[in-house]
């Protein structure tokens, strides 16, 4: 779609560097950052997982890594900008941490959050040292403290599988590892699987969203014209 063919109210936007309609093989914005456009609708700036991602459909933040939990660091005084983590059985890949977060889940030190700047290839079962965005907040102890990482929630987005929260909704198909805005509020068509009720909530299933149950966590929003399944339906999302 040229630029001269998208919606202006899509375009009157100072921060987007890269259109909501456009993928990019390159970083440019931050990961999660937000995007409201005066028509009343929002997006998060994301970076699809391992596989593709399609138009339309509702997407997860990426699955926890169980080995990289409650993992030894080391001790470091406030104000430090490093700290090396040993890892559980499972390697990390350079920079897989990149923009997300260091917590100190246990002992000296608990209860503090920290971005992660870089990191190298950590081995498993191997220390490495982490590069943080910003000091730390409190001192930690080898002897006791324990760290966990969780990547940023917009790296490595995949289909929504209900497995973790959701993220939003891309408006166009997405390569793998590719940059990409996903849709978090406003009006959004959305793959249908059930019969939706006008004005009702429209809860996650699958990649797709299906009628209200009362047991259903996570709700993308309510429906604003209630499309066939297995068609598209217009819904006013409020992931955020």
């Amino acid at each position: 779609m040229s630029e001269s063919n998208k919606p202006k109210s899509l375009l009157r936007t100072v921060l987007a560097v890269q259109s909501v309609f456009e993928e990019s093989e390159t970083q440019k914005h931050i990961l999660g950052q937000v995007l409201e456009l005066e028509n009343g609708m929002q997006f998060r700036y994301c970076q699809a997982g391992g596989l593709g991602l399609n138009i339309a459909q509702l997407h997860q933040a990426p699955l926890p890594v169980a080995d990289h939990f409650n993992c030894i660091v080391s001790t470091q005084v406030i104000g430090d900008t490093q700290i090396t983590i040993t890892l559980g059985a499972t390697a990390v890949t350079k920079n897989q941490y990149a923009e997300g977060i260091l917590h100190i889940n246990d002992g000296t030190g608990q209860g503090q959050a920290v971005r992660v700047k870089s990191h190298p290839v950590i081995a498993l079962s191997d220390p490495g040292v982490l590069t943080l965005e910003e000091g730390l907040l409190l001192a930690t102890d080898v002897a006791d403290s324990l760290g966990t990482l969780t990547h940023n929630q917009y790296k490595g987005v995949l289909v929504n599988a209900a497995t973790s929260h959701l993220v939003g909704v891309p408006r166009i198909n997405v390569t793998a590892s590719y940059f990409f805005w996903a849709q978090t509020k406003g009006p959004c068509p959305v793959l249908v699987d059930g019969n939706l009720v006008q004005g009702q909530n429209a809860i996650a299933n699958a990649g797709a969203v299906s009628p209200n149950a009362a047991d259903v966590a996570q709700v993308a929003g309510l429906v604003m014209q209630a499309n066939a399944s297995g068609d598209y339906a217009l819904i006013n999302l409020t992931i955020e």
